[in-house]
């Protein structure tokens, strides 16, 4: 008997220790989930009255946190970009915060400068096929908080690979806007365009501040059941 409660306790031990591990894999080497960083393009712009002055289009590999300004009007239009994944042997789930903030100050001929926010995020993922019965399940979730920003359009989600193409959209909003769907597997990639995102100064007195924030958040979730 002692035995046997001596196996049981080697065998939660092990189970746990696998759980760690499969939470620490930065890359799910130790899942059948397999989920790259993913990388920002932050499409960021500042004007100076309607005239464009900066812009970033790079590509860069999370985290990020930069940006632009021009100092003449002080417009500005700054990204800060986190992520933090959690693996299991059959599943994933993960959460990307992004954070755009910008804007700008008039000048003397009340004319100013504007920030201005596109970005593109794109990952991509495979998933291992699997002996026992069940199906992949995908949850992708988009939502976010606006604090005096202008935003134009709308946010899409395109999901590509395995024989499958599916694009989503919807407007920006404080509620998060969940797409779920099941897949084969095989490998995959998502791009989410957001909205475009504005703030400055026109039209004020000379020396008016104008500053938004807006902040995105982006969850996964993929499960075997």
């Amino acid at each position: 008997m002692k035995v046997l409660r001596q196996i049981a306790l080697l065998i939660a031990v092990i189970s746990a220790a696998n759980e760690t591990l499969y939470a620490q894999s930065g890359f799910g080497q130790h899942s059948d989930v397999l989920f790259d960083e993913g990388k920002i393009q932050p499409n960021l712009t500042v004007n100076d009255s309607d005239t464009p002055v900066r812009s970033d289009h790079t590509w860069y590999f999370l985290n990020y946190n930069s940006g632009i300004e021009y100092n003449k009007t002080y417009a500005f239009s700054k990204m800060v970009v986190d992520h933090t994944y959690k693996y299991k042997a059959t599943s994933f789930s993960g959460d990307v915060s992004l954070e755009n903030i910008l804007g700008g100050t008039c000048g003397p001929s009340n004319t100013g400068g504007t920030g201005f926010a596109q970005p593109v995020y794109q990952t991509s993922f495979h998933i291992l096929s699997q002996s026992k019965p069940g199906s992949w399940h995908l949850n992708v979730g988009v939502g976010g908080m606006n604090n005096r920003g202008l935003i134009e359009g709308a946010y899409k989600v395109n999901i590509t690979g395995a024989s499958y193409s599916k694009i989503f959209s919807f407007n920006y909003d404080s509620a998060m806007h969940y797409i779920t769907d099941i897949l084969p597997a095989g490998n995959y990639t998502i791009v989410i365009y957001f909205a475009k995102m504005t703030q400055g100064c026109r039209g004020e007195y000379p020396g008016t501040f104008a500053q938004a924030d807006v902040k995105t958040t982006i969850s996964f979730q993929v499960d075997y059941y």
